[in-house]
């Protein structure tokens, strides 16, 4: 059985559990190589460092890497949305 998310308060749900909880998760992993991994792949991390200006050797992702993973975020998101559509559109 397919799930898609269907309506807009379980959509903010998901949207507010990756850009809160992720980061919260995040932090709670004590292996440093995985803190740092994890951290250059959470959208909050990388959207701070698309607005970054000053001190861009202290993020864990540069503002064009960090542009890359939000990209990477939408790409997915549509694809995602392309597929679940495609298969309930007879």
């Amino acid at each position: 059985m397919r799930t898609t998310l269907r309506t807009l308060p379980s959509t903010w749900w998901l949207l507010a559990g990756l850009l809160y909880a992720f980061p919260l998760l995040v932090g709670m992993v004590h292996d440093d190589a995985w803190h740092q991994r994890l951290e250059r792949l959470s959208p909050a991390s990388a959207g701070l460092a698309v607005q970054a200006t000053k001190d861009l050797d202290q993020l864990p992702v540069g503002p064009w890497q960090g542009l890359v993973v939000l990209a990477g975020y939408a790409a997915g998101g549509l694809v995602l949305g392309g597929v679940l559509l495609k298969g309930r559109d007879v």
